[in-house]
Formats: C-alpha cells, sequence, structure tokens
C-alpha cells in the first residue's frame, strides 16, 4: 500500500474553474486525533461498575463534544477532495503497538490487571488505522505495492460487486451443511467489502459531479431518485421480512451510508462511543447490604435456585468477589430480598441463587459448597427454603432466542417438549439434595410467572401471536412437571405465582401495562466484571426475559400473600408417587440448543435468499448511498464556489 500521506494544496473544480485551496493544517487535524484518543480512553476507563453516573455522563459529554470538533475538522479537510491522514510509518507503529498490547494482555495477571482494556484499545487503534488508509484510498488514483502503482479507480465498483456477490454466497451457505462458513462470507461480504467499496467508489462521483458545469440536474436526479429507491426498498424489506422490527436497522443503515461517504470517521465514533455506553454500569450495592442473618439467628429464609429467584432482570447488582467462578447478579429488587427486609416473618436471608444455575450448580455451588463452609448451619437455623429451577435446565432462554428467528419457531417444538420430559429426573436431584441439607425445614417451590399474554396484535415483542401462544404453552407444561416432582418430596408448590403478572397487567404485550411491563423482553445491559466481559456483545442482554424490579414487587405480594395464608406451614406435605414419564427427549440439553441455533441461523439463510431480503437491503444501502454522494457533492461545490 502507498504511504498514508498529509494532505497539502489541491484544488477543486466548478465548471472548469480551478479554485486553488489552502494546504491542509496537519498540525491542526493531528491535535483533533490525539485529543480524540485521550477522551476515548478516558471514556473507556470511567465506563466501569463503581464510578458515580454524574461523573461518567461529565466525561461522556466531552466526549461528544471533543468527537464532534474531530469529525468537523476532517469534514472541513474533505471539502476540497483531500483530507489529512495517518502517515504510513505512524500507522504501522500504531499497528504495532495494538498487536502488542493484544498479545500481552494474555499474559496478564488478571487479578491485579484488567486484561480487557488494552484488548479494546488495540481494537480501536487498529479500527482507526483501518479507517485512515481508506480515506487515503479514496483520495488517490493508484496505490504502491511491491514497487509497482496500480490504479484503484474502479476498485469501488468491484469491491461493491464482489461484496454483494460474497454476501449473497453466505446467506445460502446458511441454509445449508456449511452455516458457519456462510455466516464468516456474509459478514465479510455485508461488513467488509461492501462498505469499503461503495466508502472508495463514493469519491469518484463526488467529483465528476463537481467538475460538471452544470450538475444541478444531476444533484436533484440523484438526491430524489435515492430517496426513492431507499424509501421503495425499505419498505419492500419490511414487507418481506414481516417484522416492523427491521426498521431502526434500515435507519442505522442509512446513517452508517452517511457517515461512510463524508469521508470523515463518524463510524468510528459512533461506534466506539455505543460500545462504551454498553460498557457502562451502575454502581454495585456493598455485599453487606444484604439482609443477611446475624450470628445463630433463627428462622432464616434461603433461597436458592436460577436467575427468577436472584433477580438477574433488575439494574443493580450487589457487589461479588472478584474469584467467583461467574457472575451470580443478585439483586436487591429480587423479591425473596425484599420478603426478608420488609417483612418480620423472617431474621435474614441466606441468598444463595445464581443467574444460570441448573440443577447441577444448585447441587455443587449453592449447596454443597456452602454445606463445606458451615456443615451444621451453626451461624443461622433455616426456617424456610424458596427454590426456583428447571428453566435453564430445559433451555428457556434459547427458546426466546430461538423465536426471533425469521420463521415460527413452532416449528420446533418437539425440541423443548421432549426436554421437559426429561426435567423430572434433573430436578429429583436438585430436591434430594435440598431435602438432605434442610432436613424437616418447609421447602416452597416457586414456578415462572407466565411472561406474556398471546391475544392480539404486540409490539412489545418480536414473536408472532402462534410464537407467544407456544411460549405460555410450554411455560405451563413447565411448571406441571416441577409441580409434580415437587410433590414427590412433600415440598409446597407457590401456584400462585404462575399469574404473578396477571393481576396488575405486568405481562409482556398485556395492553393494560402502558408500556411498563414487568418482565423485560430485550433488555439491552452489560454485566459487571472486568472490560473483557462488560464489552463483549455476548453479554449484553442477559437481563431479557426476566422480571424486572417491577415483576419482582409482584411476586413478593404473591408471596407475602402466601404466607399469610399458611402462619403455620407444616414442614413437609403428603408424598406423592411419582408419574411414570414415558417419552423420551429427541436429544439431551446441549444437543438441542445446537440444533435449536443452527435451525435459526437457517431461517435467517432462507429469509435472505428466498424473500430476496439480502436484495432489498443492498437496495436502501444503495438508495441511502446516492442520497450522501448528491448531498456531499453539493455541498462541496458550495464551498468551492466560496473559495
Amino acid at each position: 500500500m502507498a504511504p498514508f500521506i498529509n494532505s497539502t494544496s489541491t484544488s477543486s473544480e466548478q465548471g472548469g474553474v480551478v479554485a486553488a485551496r489552502p494546504a491542509v493544517d496537519a498540525r491542526g487535524a493531528l491535535r483533533r486525533m490525539l485529543t480524540f484518543g485521550v477522551a476515548l480512553l478516558a471514556l473507556l476507563g470511567f465506563a466501569r461498575s463503581g464510578q458515580a453516573a454524574v461523573t461518567v455522563w461529565v466525561v461522556f459529554a466531552i466526549f461528544v463534544a471533543v468527537s464532534a470538533v474531530w469529525v468537523r475538522g476532517q469534514y472541513a479537510d474533505s471539502l476540497d477532495g483531500r483530507q489529512w491522514v495517518i502517515p504510513y510509518r505512524v500507522g504501522a507503529v500504531l499497528v504495532a503497538v495494538a498487536i502488542a498490547l493484544i498479545v500481552l494482555s494474555f499474559t496478564w495477571d488478571t487479578e491485579r490487571l484488567d486484561r480487557g482494556l488494552p484488548r479494546i484499545g488495540g481494537a480501536v487503534l487498529i479500527y482507526l488505522v483501518a479507517g485512515s488508509a481508506v480515506t487515503q484510498a479514496r483520495q488517490t488514483c493508484s496505490i504502491g505495492i511491491l514497487g509497482r502503482r496500480i490504479s484503484i479507480r474502479h476498485w469501488g465498483i468491484w469491491l461493491t460487486l464482489a461484496g454483494l456477490v460474497v454476501a449473497a454466497a453466505g446467506a445460502t451457505l446458511l441454509v445449508g451443511m456449511h452455516w458457519i462458513v456462510g455466516a464468516v462470507l456474509l459478514a465479510a461480504g455485508a461488513a467488509g467489502l461492501i462498505p469499503l467499496g461503495m466508502g472508495i467508489g463514493s469519491e469518484p462521483v463526488i467529483r465528476w459531479l463537481c467538475g460538471k458545469e452544470k450538475a444541478a440536474p444531476w444533484l436533484w436526479g440523484l438526491g430524489a431518485g435515492g430517496a426513492v429507491l431507499y424509501a421503495a426498498t425499505a419498505w419492500i424489506a419490511v414487507v418481506v421480512s414481516r417484522s416492523s422490527w427491521l426498521i431502526p436497522v434500515l435507519i442505522v443503515l442509512a446513517l452508517f451510508m452517511i457517515a461512510m461517504v463524508s469521508t470523515t470517521h463518524a463510524d468510528i465514533v459512533a461506534v466506539t462511543a455505543g460500545v462504551a455506553l454498553m460498557g457502562v454500569m451502575p454502581a454495585e450495592l456493598p455485599a453487606k447490604d444484604l439482609p443477611s442473618p446475624g450470628v445463630n439467628a433463627g428462622n432464616v429464609l434461603v433461597a436458592i435456585g436460577d436467575s427468577y429467584m436472584s433477580g438477574e432482570g433488575a439494574s443493580v447488582f450487589y457487589e461479588e468477589p472478584a474469584e467467583e467462578r461467574r457472575r451470580c447478579n443478585r439483586a436487591p429488587s429480587a423479591w425473596a430480598v425484599l420478603i426478608a427486609k420488609n417483612e418480620t416473618t423472617f431474621d435474614g436471608l441466606k441468598f444463595l441463587a445464581c443467574a444460570g444455575a441448573k440443577q447441577a450448580d444448585v447441587v455443587q455451588e449453592q449447596l454443597d459448597k456452602e454445606y463445606a463452609k458451615d456443615p451444621e448451619y451453626g451461624h443461622y437455623r433455616p426456617g424456610m427454603v424458596v427454590l426456583s429451577l428447571g428453566g435453564n435446565d430445559v433451555g428457556f432462554s434459547t427458546i426466546a432466542q430461538t423465536c426471533l428467528a425469521p420463521r415460527d419457531c413452532t416449528a420446533i417444538e418437539n425440541l423443548w417438549h421432549g426436554m421437559i420430559q426429561r426435567l423430572p429426573e434433573e430436578l429429583r436431584r436438585a430436591y434430594r439434595a435440598v431435602d438432605e441439607r434442610f432436613p424437616g425445614v418447609p421447602v416452597v417451590v416457586v414456578p415462572y410467572p407466565q411472561p406474556i399474554t398471546a391475544n392480539g396484535h404486540c409490539d412489545q415483542v418480536a414473536f408472532s401471536e402462534t410464537e407467544r401462544e407456544f411460549i405460555r404453552r410450554f411455560t405451563t407444561e413447565l411448571n406441571q412437571k416441577i409441580s409434580d416432582t415437587a410433590a414427590e418430596f412433600g415440598f409446597h408448590y407457590l401456584r400462585e405465582m404462575e399469574g404473578a403478572l396477571v393481576k396488575d397487567h405486568l405481562q409482556l404485550c398485556d395492553p393494560g401495562n402502558g408500556g411498563r411491563p414487568g418482565i423485560n423482553f430485550i433488555g439491552l445491559r452489560s454485566v459487571h466484571g472486568l472490560a473483557e466481559e462488560r464489552f463483549n456483545p455476548t453479554n449484553w442482554t442477559h437481563t431479557s426475559l426476566h422480571p424486572n424490579e417491577r415483576g419482582h414487587l409482584a411476586m413478593r405480594r404473591i408471596f407475602r400473600d402466601w404466607l399469610a395464608a399458611n402462619p403455620k406451614t407444616p414442614s413437609r406435605l403428603a408424598l406423592e408417587q411419582p408419574a411414570v414419564t414415558t417419552e423420551q427427549a429427541p436429544c439431551d440439553l446441549q444437543a438441542c440448543k445446537r440444533q435449536a441455533r443452527r435451525w435459526a441461523v437457517e431461517q435467517v439463510g432462507h429469509r435472505f435468499v428466498d424473500g430476496g431480503l439480502l436484495l432489498w437491503l443492498a437496495g436502501a444501502a444503495g438508495g441511502a448511498w446516492l442520497v450522501a454522494v448528491a448531498f456531499f457533492a453539493y455541498r462541496r461545490r458550495v464551498y468551492a464556489a466560496c473559495g
């Protein structure tokens, strides 16, 4: 590649008249870029738990202001067709530093250093240098490779066409056996080659428009034609996808096209700001704020189980030791915490529930580990055990992810139905361990609240009516298996909890919830912890389809009313004979989850190919590109005329 250059003087043409332009202020551009880098590092550094919200937002405001100056300076420099870029040698050094940071982070002592921050910093540096390289490619007609000059005048067209072919091939492979290869090709074409080609190809068109004596008809024609093309293809894309949730994606696509044609790094600002904001976490509450039992406390409430017990859907969690194997996300708004804090029935709470827990986790982590610490429970006397378990053992979270696929997820309902048939044997292992650890203590098994209504149209979720009914049916069947198994051990089953969200209209799609349901659909919030966890996109939706603070208040009311109606709860109910399970699951949990995810990916491929969605998205991108090219060509002509 040719060296990145510092632009000097250049000219801009309009109607055959060449207007001389002053040299680009390279030092000013460098100062703006360095200031942006410092502001970005400060934002990433402050975007972590423990920082006051006011501090984070002040730093973010500074970042926005600095970014605006940086992007505005780039745009001003680009009005004559030339812009300062990172010099070749500096770019090479920055890439080497980025690679060194990423490599060295693997050797850092994670107990003392957050190795995620250098990885994020390295990725940002590489992204910045790559953006500068694209800007350089836009400003030159050729590049030097191995001592030879190679013309790149038509590279924009060829890269865009190659991107379309690669993306189409990837979408086709999503449907077949090679879906992983297909996903890579689709990403390479749609997110790599096509934006690169359209970015490079926009500059020759803008210069051609600037050189025309009478460009107004062309500018209006391209702008209006692009707007019509974008509106038409975007509308068809929404119809083909059968989802209004595609509209935000199309808006972001148009904004990305504008940023790309503008010859600025506005896309870098948007991406890094988005990542930083997702990493901003509210301060955790000290663990000492938990209503933990005192020494020799009696009648302690013991909360065991999964995320529906730990309070996963909340916005604030308790601090957890850094050495913990995983984040349990125990929330102060969890209904068990609210009961222990606000009711006089219990003398404290032993909060053992952990997000993502399956039966093995309950046995090994929440019972065996705790039992090893205090074999005789000498520091407290359990008065009651509340237990929520089963959803993770049947892959409930994967069902929700699968139902977001374009096709109706009831097509693979048999996978999840079969898993439910296997659930009792998993529950028995956990219930048996609870029975052994808490002999004679009343155990209350808590079912999962019905999360959603199925009647009528609903804009709060991206599920069809049949999918919503499937989720309701699955939840009912799941709760029935939990109830039957609890009866085998004489455990109480809190059946009223199934309708905890109904009375107060807190279910998703309930028209009475006023847009504030008691359960999250897509909860965008990262996790606490190191940077590599907080800035990992796979951790940004962990609170989805979990009761939020409003939901846990309703669940607390159900439990409180049940306690009032059962003031002298017997230690055990009459035992029932276990039901005989005859139906076998078509796969175990992990195999079923893999099959479901593969099915979902295949449906995405089908929608891209069969419905022509990829073509319509490409048309929308092309329309937005034409509008952006017409606008920035107009602005450049105005700049030349004023000069």
